[in-house]
């Protein structure tokens, strides 16, 4: 397996592979500095939320992962949320792209971007957290064409090398997470931002109920406002707005 080193910065290194099975265990499972960004050509075993698999053609999509610095443990989940807005900084020159509760890039109501923060702990400390992302750049599985999109369908401007896209992610992950652990930023104030549910019926899936509530906002702590069909509301922090988005 041939690896090629990109880049050396001050605050990364960055590392390609022509393939691995998953870039978020490769960094998990190795000896590696803090910031270092590793991306692929080809996942074997790439996975999403709720343990998807994530599928893409060889060279056509941007993926990678990148071992973040270190987050307070009662912060992680909200981690997930400053990761999509990042990812949505970066993309919106290109589309009016929004996020999906907590953190799948979307345009139209279709999926774009996917991630994934893991973790390892040892004990109740935790020792390394890489977050994966996987972008729809030239393609999309053609059996979720109904429900992903790739940038090449919603952008008339031309997109840059895939190494440009990803230095480009890299900068605003680092921007929005300096921001997020010198608690500088008030994400649930800056929710309407980058919301593309706010205020909208949605169907929500969660514990293999769909129910439809209506998204009001977010939490300091990450967890969705909603507001059930009978007027009071519920705070969750696990479950998942559906791709039918409408109920």
């Amino acid at each position: 397996m041939k690896i090629i080193y990109l880049i050396h910065m001050t605050k990364h290194n960055f590392i390609y592979l022509n393939e691995v099975n998953s870039t978020n265990t490769y960094l998990l499972d190795n000896d590696l500095p803090t910031g270092t960004v590793l991306s692929t050509g080809k996942q074997l075993a790439g996975r999403g939320r709720s343990g998807r698999v994530w599928e893409s053609h060889k060279g056509d999509n941007l993926m990678f992962s990148m071992i973040l610095p270190t987050i307070p443990i009662d912060k992680l989940f909200l981690s997930q949320i400053v990761a999509g807005c990042s990812i949505v900084d970066t993309l919106r020159q290109y589309a009016d792209v929004r996020l999906k509760w907590p953190n799948d890039v979307v345009c139209n109501s279709k999926k774009l971007v996917g991630m994934l923060i893991e973790t390892r702990f040892s004990g109740n400390k935790l020792q390394k957290a890489v977050l994966g992302v996987g972008i729809n750049v030239h393609s999309m599985p053609e059996s979720l064409s109904a429900k992903a999109t790739a940038l090449h369908l919603i952008t008339d401007k031309a997109i840059p090398p895939l190494k440009e896209l990803l230095e480009s992610a890299v900068a605003n992950i680092d921007l929005a997470f300096d921001r997020f652990l010198n608690n500088d930023v008030d994400i649930s104030a800056q929710w309407a931002d980058y919301s593309a549910c706010l205020m909208k019926t949605i169907a929500f899936h969660r514990g293999g109920v769909v129910e439809g509530v209506t998204e009001i906002g977010i939490q300091p702590d990450g967890s969705l406002i909603v507001r059930r069909a009978d007027g009071g509301t519920d705070v969750i922090s696990e479950g998942e707005i559906g791709y039918d988005f409408r109920f």
